[in-house]
């Protein structure tokens, strides 16, 4: 009987159609697949349809349900309004006890109640009201195999249904006299299992979610985090908060009050006008992304407000049309700033921010830069001015490594890029550069990586002391104006073993390829 799998799923079908949770256990421990479909639905999505049994959906969940039927029952279970049976699903879904996180992103499940948060974070060790290795249908199922191993030695076996099944459930009505649904064995190995659960239980209390996970849910408002006090107490202890990709038009100043641990605050892709001002002053916040929001034209921070822990921000396609106000005077810890995709158009006042190491100020409409903008950055390595409409430079800190200047309006390459002494990579691909200078006009003898492609450049000058370049991996020069045996010309010398114009060290430093095509 038991090797026909679509009886075997139909009982259980049956015994959840009537709430047996009893039977369906006892039918899922002798083989019944709960990931089988025979309709259109799932086995859960069936019974959080009816508005089955707690007890019910907690087995289904112990036993494995696939997370693509689990967010089926999900939505169900919100339209009916099924709160423990929520709890118990997001709990499933997102709560992740090895990692301290309670990730609920991209369920797009459009509100968020406390109510259902609230034992998320603050019951990480709560234990399923079953016991699955001693309950009645595991013991019974047990009993059934203890039969039928009988059964076989001492005859023919007969049917599960003379054993113990009536229309595919077990009455509550049957007889039980035959045996007992909890041996001695039993009840002392399930008090063990109570206390060890306990002991689990309590050490896991003293672990605290740590990661909040609410991105793409379609949120307009923060009410979930900001009506429960159980809820505000525990976000005391998150440190990485991901509210992302969500429709929010603003932050509730009242909710940085609970996030007095916070490092990490992610708002990406919502629709917030401006930042409150006590999200500025959160004592441990390092990172912050407001990227992709309505924030702008303009930003002004107040200099009274400062904010030393903040490392990295981010305000990256935005509004902005003029850089903001005391940045610097706010921000004076800040190491990494993005400014990506905003419509700023001048960078005039000095940006007073000793400890920035990148700055990316690309897809913009920066026509100008001041000389006096980064003479207050000595710390500078990395700077993306790319997509702007810039075509000169007069000052840029000496420790810069990395430049990145493609899609702007340079005729030629400024004298305070030749006189970085530590660049390695250089692009300005897509200008309007006619000439190449020779490597005796660079400072700088790291230089890994020169991109041009994209101009007007004609000739290719391997003049002077060649050895400025001898870590020089790439050039690009595709799509210039070069003649194809000037630029073979080029690339001989450079790879030349013996030449009065290249030290002995160079021959195994030589440059990988020229690119022309």
């Amino acid at each position: 009987m038991w090797c026909d799998s679509e009886l075997h799923y139909g009982m259980l079908e049956k015994a959840c159609e009537d709430g047996d949770t009893a039977m369906a256990e006892c039918l899922i421990e002798l083989g019944a697949d709960i990931n089988k479909k025979t309709k259109t639905v799932s086995l859960i999505y069936q019974v959080c349809e009816r508005g089955g049994p707690l007890e019910l959906v907690e087995l289904l969940l112990s036993r494995g349900v696939h997370e693509q039927h689990l967010r089926r029952a999900l939505a169900v279970s919100m339209r009916r309004g099924d709160e423990a049976t929520i709890i118990q699903l997001l709990s499933r879904l997102g709560l992740d006890l090895n990692n301290s996180s309670l990730c609920l992103g991209s369920f797009r499940l459009g509100r968020l109640d406390a109510a259902w948060l609230r034992p998320l974070l603050a019951e990480r060790g709560r234990t399923h009201s079953l016991r699955y290795n001693n309950s009645k249908g595991v013991s019974l199922a047990r009993h059934i195999r203890s039969l039928q191993r009988s059964k076989s030695v001492s005859g023919p076996p007969g049917s599960l249904a003379d054993l113990c099944l009536t229309s595919g459930y077990v009455s509550d009505d049957s007889d039980n006299s035959s045996f007992s649904f909890t041996s001695t064995d039993d009840t002392t190995f399930f008090n063990g299992d109570l206390e060890s659960d306990g002991e689990s239980s309590a050490g896991l209390q003293k672990e605290r979610i740590r990661l909040l996970d609410l991105s793409g849910n379609e949120l307009d408002s923060l009410c979930c985090l900001t009506d429960s006090v159980s809820v505000q107490q525990q976000l005391q202890h998150l440190f990485h908060l991901d509210l992302s990709h969500n429709v929010l038009l603003k932050f509730p100043s009242e909710l940085c009050q609970s996030l007095t641990s916070l490092t990490r605050l992610d708002l990406q892709g919502n629709q917030l006008q401006s930042l409150p001002v006590e999200l500025l002053v959160l004592p441990s916040l390092s990172v912050l992304n407001v990227s992709r929001n309505c924030v702008g034209p303009l930003l002004t921070f107040d200099p009274a407000v400062t904010c030393p822990s903040l490392r990295q921000l981010n305000l990256s396609f935005n509004k902005i049309s003029t850089f903001p106000d005391h940045l610097g005077q706010t921000m004076s810890q800040l190491e990494e700033l993005f400014m990506e995709g905003n419509s700023i158009a001048e960078l005039c006042r000095p940006l007073c921010l000793p400890e920035i190491k990148l700055l990316d100020m690309s897809k913009n409409s920066v026509t100008k830069i001041s000389a006096d903008f980064l003479t207050a950055c000595p710390k500078l390595e990395t700077v993306n001015a790319s997509t702007n409409k810039l075509s000169s430079l007069s000052h840029l800190p000496l420790k810069i490594m990395t430049l990145k200047l493609s899609n702007n309006s340079f005729m030629d390459i400024p004298k305070a890029i030749l006189d970085l002494p530590n660049l390695k990579s250089l692009d300005m691909r897509t200008n309007n550069i006619a000439v190449l200078p020779s490597p005796k006009f660079w400072l700088s003898s790291n230089l890994r990586e020169l991109m041009f492609s994209q101009n007007c450049i004609e000739a290719l000058d391997l003049s002077g002391p060649i050895h400025r370049w001898i870590r020089l991996e790439k050039l690009h020069l595709s799509e210039n104006k070069l003649k194809e045996e000037v630029a073979k010309s080029s690339q001989q010398k450079l790879s030349m073993p013996r030449s009065k114009d290249i030290p002995e060290e160079m021959r195994k430093k030589v440059i990988k390829y020229i690119s022309l095509e």
